[in-house]
């Protein structure tokens, strides 16, 4: 992962160095060379995934303005839109990042937590199904993804219940190879440790407007950017609406940057917004208009 963008110029070097030195760990080495059980643990894949978006926009960058006109970013991508925007430093970045992965990680080896994600249904829909089965308390909508993609995440017994239930209703599963409940309950008890690591770090006014995961809107305040950072571990992130909030600010042109094309694959789903935005990805590195900088 990230190979086309490590060390390509001094600029993309120096995103591989500073989230190595920072994180503690060798992230060129386990990009390339993993091992992969080691990548899929949160706090090297966090760490990882931030690494390639950054130094994907310094390369995209290296050939002229992007033209950003906002930013937005899927879960921990929200670090990368803040970077993007000039919110955060590139040590910043990593510092929270590192510490997120570390104390998700650690919540993960005391609870028994997995995700799902389901798909041909929206967020009131499976939402309602959560709540008849009585299973709130226990699994969350991790991620709003699309009107026909939804996350699911929570105690692994609770969803096994669930999971059944969805089966016969013709909505298909898939296991996402995570290991831990992202944005569920389970992750509320590490809030005031991280509260602490965001307090830590220096903001600045966003260059460009943000839109962020809880509030699926433009974050006007450096508060509220702080907030949303802490309340998105253990909250829903708000995708679909801020694919829609996007579009009706006027947004038409969108450029995914990371690793793969996961974000653009998801605007298949809304149907509506079919005539309205087009996307395009970073390993194009070609940008023809002012575009809306989406990272995952």
């Amino acid at each position: 992962m990230g190979s086309d963008v490590c060390d390509q110029s001094p600029v993309t070097a120096r995103v591989w160095d500073c989230a190595s030195d920072i994180a503690g760990f060798d992230v060129r080495r386990l990009c390339l060379k993993g091992p992969l059980p080691k990548l899929d643990k949160t706090q090297y894949q966090q760490v990882a995934v931030t690494t390639v978006n950054i130094a994907c926009l310094e390369a995209l960058r290296a050939k002229g303005p992007v033209g950003e006109s906002c930013v937005a970013g899927h879960s921990v991508g929200e670090f990368s839109a803040l970077y993007a925007a000039g919110v955060l430093s590139l040590e910043d970045v990593f510092r929270g990042v590192a510490a997120r992965g570390r104390i998700m990680q650690a919540l993960a080896e005391q609870t028994e937590g997995a995700m799902y994600a389901i798909k041909g249904i929206d967020r009131d829909g499976i939402a309602e199904l959560i709540a008849l089965h009585e299973l709130a308390d226990r699994i969350t909508v991790a991620n709003d993804n699309s009107p026909r993609q939804q996350v699911i995440s929570g105690c692994k017994l609770a969803l096994k219940e669930l999971l059944p239930v969805l089966l016969r209703e013709g909505f298909e599963q898939v296991r996402l190879p995570v290991n831990g409940a992202w944005h569920s309950s389970l992750m509320r008890p590490g809030a005031e440790d991280f509260q602490a690591v965001i307090d830590s770090l220096s903001f600045a006014a966003p260059r460009v407007p943000v839109f962020g995961n809880q509030a699926a809107d433009r974050l006007s305040s450096i508060e509220q950017l702080r907030a949303d950072l802490v309340t998105n571990l253990y909250s829903t992130v708000r995708w679909r609406e801020t694919m829609q909030n996007l579009a009706a600010s006027g947004v038409r042109l969108c450029l995914e940057v990371g690793p793969k094309k996961v974000l653009s694959r998801l605007l298949l789903d809304f149907p509506a917004l079919q005539d309205q935005l087009s996307t395009r990805h970073v390993a194009e590195l070609i940008v023809t208009k002012p575009a809306s900088a989406v990272t995952e």
